[in-house]
C-alpha cells in the first residue's frame, strides 16, 4: 500500500488492523512509517514506539523511530534509537555469519 504512493488511503486500513489486533506490531510500524512519509512525524513517534515495544528485535522499527524522533527534534532519543539499530544489526550479522560457518 505504501509503495503505490497511496499512503493517505492506506491509513484507515492500518488503523482498522490495529483495532482488530492491537498486539500485532506490523500495523503500528507501517502506520507510523506512513505518517513519517507524509510529514506527520509527531503522529509517527507514538506508533513507532508501540511497534518497538511489541517487537524489540526489529531493527527496522528502531530505524524509523529514530528518523521520526529526529524529525521532531528529539535528538537524544533519536540517537538512542539509532544505537539500538546498530546493536540489533550487529546481532543479525553475527547470526548470519554463524549460519554460514555451519554450512
Amino acid at each position: 500500500m505504501l509503495q503505490d504512493g497511496n499512503a493517505t488511503d492506506a491509513a484507515p486500513q492500518f488503523e482498522r488492523a490495529i483495532r482488530l489486533d492491537p498486539s500485532f506490531w506490523g500495523s503500528y510500524f507501517y502506520l507510523g512509517k506512513m505518517r513519517l512519509q507524509t510529514k506527520q512525524a509527531g503522529q509517527a513517534v507514538p506508533l513507532l514506539r508501540q511497534a518497538a515495544e511489541l517487537n524489540p528485535a526489529a531493527s527496522a522499527v528502531f530505524y524509523e523511530l529514530g528518523r521520526a524522533l529526529l524529525a521532531t527534534g528529539e535528538t537524544a532519543e533519536a540517537e538512542k534509537a539509532m544505537q539500538r539499530v546498530r546493536d540489533l544489526r550487529a546481532q543479525e550479522l553475527e547470526r548470519d555469519v554463524q549460519s554460514l560457518r555451519k554450512k
